[in-house]
This record gives C-alpha cells, structure tokens and sequence, in this order.
C-alpha cells in the first residue's frame, strides 16, 4: 500500500517539483511527459513470498486550459517467479500486471481546485501457493497447493483544495490544504491448480480423476477448491494532507489517510470454507482454503515529507508508517525519496524506496524499489 509521493499539489507545488525556472508564475501551465522504469523486490500481499520485479511507466500531463489541466499514466509491472516456499517445492508463478489511471483538475477559483482520476488494472493472473485444510480421523491436516489467481481492480478519487498562493503577492509561507476520498474495488477468481501431497505434487485433473465417485474428506475438499471462486474486496480511504512551502524552495508536508472495508477483517477476503459431509466424514466438518486477494489492505497510514529545491536540482524525502489490516497485526516502515536534475526542459531523476513489515512486533518482510526516470516539459 505504498503511495509513491504525497497527492500532487495541482498548482503550485507542480511547478515546485518540476520547473527550473524559479517563482515563474507560468511554471505550473508546462506540459510534460515522463518515462520511468526500475525494478526491485516485493511483498505484495500476506500470501505471496517475496519476489523480484521490474517495470515500465510511461506518464503525461496536458493544460488544455488555464483553469483545466489532464494527467494519464500507465505502468506494466512484471513479477519475476518465486523461490520455493519453505516446506513445499511449489512456488509463486510471474505474472505480468497492467495499471491506468487517467486524472482531470480544474482550478475553480484562485485558491480553491478539485479534481477526479479514475484507476484500474485489468485481470493479470498468478499462480499462488497457499494452504488447503480438512479433518483426518479427526485431527486438522494441511497440504500446500497452487491455486490459480485472476486479480484486478478499479477504483477512482475525489480531492478538494485549497491553496494561498497569489501570482500577485508573493508570501514567504503558503499553505495547501487537501481532502481526499477514494473507492477501491478488489477482485480474484481462484482455481485449484495442483496438492503437494506427502511425495508428489499431484495435478488438479489428476485429483479429480482419482476422486471421481469418492466422498473422503481429502476428495470433497479438493472438489471444493477446484471449483473456480469469485471474491472482492471493497476499499473507502479517507485522507487529507497539508503542505507547507517556505520561500518558494522548501516544502514540509504530511499526508494522513484511513481506510474502511466492506467486512470487519477484510484480510479473509478470498479465504472460503466449504462443509464436509458423508462418505468417511462421521460427522459434519469444514474445509477450508484460498490464497487471498491481491492486496495488502491497510487500516491507516502517516506520511510526513520534505522537499528542497536549488536552482539546478530538487530533493525529496519522506518516511510511511502503515497500519495494515490483517490478522496477526503487522506494521509497516517505508523511507525513500526522489532526486530530481533540472536541465533546461529536460528533467532527470532516480528514486526509490525501502520497506520493511514488522508482523506481531518480529521481523517480517522486506521490500525494496529504485527506478530511473526522465521527464520532458514542453
């Protein structure tokens, strides 16, 4: 759930973090496109192992009026194969993973501008491994699978700001101050793929073949998860940020959102339970198996930032603190920033990031990402 910066200031903070030419009042009106790629390591959700990746990311901004500015950008993200999770020879599949967004903004007033951007990703598949568990003679057994994963999402964002920045009076200190709503929507199909049952890795046509005509425990549960299963997740973030810019160089800043799902543990999503009855069942039980939902849903998060611009060069910096809303309860601590060359009409830049998830207080997952990008104003 790592946001790459704080919600672009859609006036004059632009022009801040892009232009080089200083307390220009037209820096805000440049149109620009960017070209980013980079790679890293992942931990993108409580089921899949960490992996490496790389990307693409090709972004574009248009002022097709003085009050009305347009944004697009696509990223295609692949996931590399994971190693083999401990205790099993299965792994993580690679996938490849297509995101959009497209944003308008418009200036109603001399302070006051709102604006929309829509998102989504259409259906990447992955092969994930998780854990299928049903009763044997009474006690709990559990055998890792591979469960083929469809997952996409769409969702779109409301912000509303207010700025007191004047092109004709200039302050030492101004003040932003945004609100900010956001919907999500998370799906997944799942399907069983394959058991690593005690010796062999066992295909879901095999099983079904062997199973045919048979109510054991092992057979219904397997039948249960070969049946593909649809979940979503629905996501309200509520956010707000106040910035803070200083003699037109400097900007401290700090971004506050709070998330509210559709369910109470919104880290069940895509985990199905199915009832076993008959056959060597003496009595009713459950099943139970899925590898979750492509998310690692956060319950809230902070985000102080700090900015510094020179005549040829701007840096960022900021530090995330994640709440995230899965049980055991896990944290997450994110440090990166952006160094940003300007040469003329050509922008320069790398950035990148570290995060490191901490799970019941212990050591969990570490995540990293560094990306090089250049930016071309016109």
């Amino acid at each position: 759930m790592n946001r790459p910066t704080l919600r672009p200031l859609r006036r004059r903070a632009l022009a801040f973090v892009a232009a080089s030419a200083l307390a220009s009042a037209d820096a805000h009106a440049s149109d620009s496109l960017t070209a980013e790629l980079g790679g890293g390591q992942s931990k993108p959700t409580p089921t899949i192992a960490s992996a490496p990746f790389e990307y693409q990311k090709l972004a574009g901004r248009w002022q097709a009026a003085e009050t009305l500015s347009l944004s697009a950008s696509v990223r295609l993200t692949h996931d590399f194969a994971g190693a083999p999770t401990e205790g099993t020879v299965l792994r993580a599949g690679s996938d490849w993973v297509w995101q959009g967004t497209v944003g308008v903004s418009h200036d109603v007033s001399k302070h006051v501008a709102i604006g929309l951007d829509l998102s989504g990703s259409p259906p990447a598949r992955r092969d994930v491994v998780s854990g299928i568990t049903y009763p044997v003679g009474g006690t709990s057994t559990t055998l890792d699978t591979s469960m083929r994963v469809n997952g996409w999402n769409a969702g779109a964002t409301f912000d509303l700001q207010y700025d007191t920045f004047d092109d004709e009076a200039e302050h030492d200190v101004d003040l932003t101050v945004g609100a900010n709503v956001g919907y999500t929507h998370f799906g997944s199909t799942q399907l069983l793929s394959a058991v690593d049952e005690p010796g062999a890795v066992v295909s879901a046509q095999t099983l079904a073949t062997r199973c045919a005509g048979t109510a054991t425990p092992e057979c219904q549960a397997y039948g249960f998860a070969a049946q593909k299963k649809t979940a979503s997740l629905e996501q309200l973030r509520l956010g707000t940020t106040l910035t803070a810019t200083l003699w037109d160089r400097t900007e401290l800043g700090a971004d506050v959102s709070y998330y509210i799902y559709d369910r109470g543990s919104p880290g069940d999503a895509g985990f199905f339970t199915g009832l076993l009855t008959g056959g060597a069942a003496t009595a009713p039980s459950t099943a139970s198996w899925g590898a979750g939902m492509p998310v690692l849903p956060a319950r809230w998060s902070l985000r102080p930032e700090l900015g510094q611009r020179w005549d040829w060069i701007t840096v960022r910096a900021y530090y995330q603190f994640a709440s995230y809303a899965v049980v055991p309860s896990e944290v997450g601590h994110t440090v990166g920033g952006k160094v940003t060359l300007l040469l003329g009409k050509w922008r320069p830049y790398v950035t990148g990031n570290v995060r490191e998830d901490l799970a019941g207080g212990s050591a969990g997952a570490s995540s990293w990402t560094v990306g090089a990008g250049l930016q071309r104003v016109f």
